[in-house]
């Protein structure tokens, strides 16, 4: 009987149930971040046209319209109404739909459920990529839709079956359609598969299924060309322009270890090193040498296929993200536009270790060693304070809720005024104009002045600013609440 209780538990599932209860705390905790508010004020208050077309008059925000997201946003906001929780309903959904594709993907190429557990643990315990899950961005929602194409692209390579091929192109349409960094894909993937189509030409009708990528692609393009030229036409630019190693490989570990209070990000190794820049340099070299020993064994079909497709669409975006660069300019990809390629990388990563284990079984101690690191790593990371992004917006419910308590005693002639500092502003004006609506003004300050104001938050690097008219009421982790000392009579 306990053999057959011990057979059945499905430990990958109970890895994914307890990775969306982290989530769901995170989303339920944590403050709205910057680019939250953003969606919710300007793309999410346009009509539903508005946002499929991003009629949002400034198209300096235009980027900022995730066009899914904001659709499932506005959507949320009329069912409950401006919470932060509630406008991330859409993205733990994204979660377990990302979840879904990442497993029956593993399981593409293998059965055993330790592996398949050590694999996820490799791909999801990534505090980088788990902030993404926990707040209203496409970013989660462009992953999620993108694992499932590249899971029926391994199906479509296995059967050649137009059903397959049909499910691939709507759910990276899907992607693309929750952010256009997603765009990389479709040429990739439309050349995969053109690939897969050529190498079985004389088993399918190759020119049906090459039409259908075709008409595929067109249709995609036709239905986000609007909103794209007013993205492209955005004077935002979220990449950078040294090179693909710093702009890229630095730059994620940077992001991958913000939250490691026992790695600092900013010191230097040895002069002109920084840990960065090191850390980069280790884990590169790890990755290709990890590939390149795999390459000495032989394998089943289905990993090598996954690695080899995972290397394939790695190189590609390299490759145009270069060409983008020497021909146009165009910012290298930095940060959460960088992450949307991590599926690929991690796959491969996987991929690579099932080929070595399969010949070299005790090659499951050095996967379990790279696992104890990155789990080591995660749980240093943990946090419901903020994101790794947008780490200034920490403080907003704590601030709220001491002007709250403030308020309930306040005597008042006039509707008191709140300044906030830029930094800070959108993160708690999202709690302010439902908690205070009618009571209380909030306003964007750059302290240029302070006159007028019955409050001012600052971050603490600003505190000088702040005229003596004002005394300290309250000091957070992210800043400091300041109040009008009321005048003498």
């Amino acid at each position: 009987m306990n053999r057959l209780i011990v057979k059945d538990i499905n430990v990958p599932i109970i890895l994914g149930i307890a990775l969306f209860i982290y989530l769901v705390l995170r989303v339920f905790i944590m403050p709205i971040s910057d680019d939250e508010f953003i969606t919710v004020d300007m793309h999410a208050s346009q009509s539903w046209w508005g946002v499929l077309t991003t009629s949002q008059p400034s198209v300096d925000w235009a980027p900022n319209n995730h066009i899914l997201n904001t659709l499932f946003v506005k959507l949320e906001i009329a069912l409950f109404g401006q919470k932060d929780w509630a406008v991330r309903l859409h993205i733990l959904a994204s979660f377990a739909v990302c979840y879904y594709f990442i497993y029956s993907t593993l399981k593409c190429f293998t059965n055993s459920t330790t592996r398949q557990t050590l694999y996820l643990l490799v791909i999801f315990f990534n505090p980088y990529l788990l902030d993404f899950f926990g707040i209203a961005r496409g970013y989660a929602m462009s992953i999620a839709a993108y694992s499932a194409a590249y899971y029926y692209i391994i199906l479509y390579s296995e059967g050649l079956s137009l059903a397959h091929l049909r499910n691939a192109f709507i759910a990276l349409f899907f992607s693309i359609w929750s952010n256009f960094s997603a765009l990389y894909f479709l040429l990739l993937i439309s050349v995969l598969t053109g690939f897969v189509i050529y190498k079985n030409r004389h088993q399918v009708d190759y020119k049906k299924h090459l039409l259908y990528i075709a008409i595929a692609g067109c249709a995609t393009m036709l239905i986000i060309f609007l909103p794209l030229t007013k993205t492209l036409a955005s004077s935002q630019t979220f990449g950078g322009k040294t090179g693909i190693f710093q702009d890229c490989a630095v730059h994620y570990i940077n992001q991958y270890i913000h939250f490691n209070p026992n790695i600092s990000r900013h010191d230097l190794w040895t002069p002109g090193w920084k840990i960065t820049e090191v850390l980069a340099v280790i884990c590169l070299l790890l990755w290709a040498l990890l590939h390149l020993i795999s390459f000495l064994f032989p394998t089943k079909e289905n990993v090598a296929k996954i690695q080899y497709y995972s290397l394939a669409l790695l190189a590609g975006v390299v490759i145009i993200v270069k060409i983008l660069f020497i021909w146009k300019g165009v910012p290298y990809p930095t940060a959460r536009t960088e992450l949307l390629f991590s599926m690929p990388f991690y796959l491969g990563v996987c991929a690579a270790f099932e080929r070595i284990i399969l010949k070299q079984k005790n090659a499951v101690m050095a996967l379990i060693v790279f696992i104890s690191l990155l789990t080591v790593h995660f749980f240093s990371s943990v946090t419901f304070e903020n994101t790794i992004e947008w780490w200034q917006n920490g403080d907003a419910k704590r601030v709220v809720k001491f002007l709250k308590e403030d308020l309930k005693n306040a005597k008042r002639d006039r509707m008191p005024v709140f300044g906030v500092d830029g930094w800070h502003y959108h993160s708690i004006v999202f709690y302010t104009e439902v908690e205070f609506k009618d009571v209380m003004k909030t306003e964007w300050s750059d302290l240029r002045t302070d006159a007028g104001y019955d409050y001012i938050y600052v971050p603490f690097h600003q505190k000088e600013k702040v005229s003596n008219s004002f005394e300290v009421v309250g000091t957070f982790k992210h800043g400091i609440l300041f109040k009008a000392i009321p005048k003498k009579e």
